[in-house]
């Protein structure tokens, strides 16, 4: 009775490993899968002195913005988080008193959100 006991309980830790280690490779590869999206969403060439129109993405202008997103993967609390250090990388998404905003952040991840979780619910 002892030894089944034993059993069950390293196999249920062996199982358990295995599922935090697939969840977080499912939960990196979507992480990625949004940085891409977001870059190539705001990948259009504009041309000099030519801004987006508001409510659109922003164009591409000398690629500072699109190669300053990062992803940021926690392992161990099951968290990513993209973003950029770029101060103009909040007005662009939100706006100011002055300029419309060109949100790209929030509807990049929305309108490919089917694909995130299919990236998700993979299975192991």
């Amino acid at each position: 009775m002892i030894q089944s006991k034993m059993y069950v309980k390293t196999y249920w830790k062996s199982t358990h490993q295995l599922v935090q280690r697939e969840m977080g490779r499912n939960l990196k590869a979507g992480g990625v899968a949004y940085l891409a999206a977001l870059k190539a969403a705001i990948s259009t060439q504009g041309h000099k002195g030519y801004h987006s129109p508001p409510y659109n993405e922003p164009f591409r202008q000398t690629g500072d913005l699109q190669n300053s997103y990062t992803m940021f993967y926690d392992r161990k609390a099951y968290f990513w988080q993209v973003g950029s250090d770029l101060i103009y990388s909040r007005y662009l998404e939100y706006g100011t008193s002055k300029m419309a905003p060109r949100p790209h952040i929030r509807p990049t991840f929305f309108g490919n959100i089917s694909i995130f979780i299919q990236i998700l619910c993979r299975p192991f």
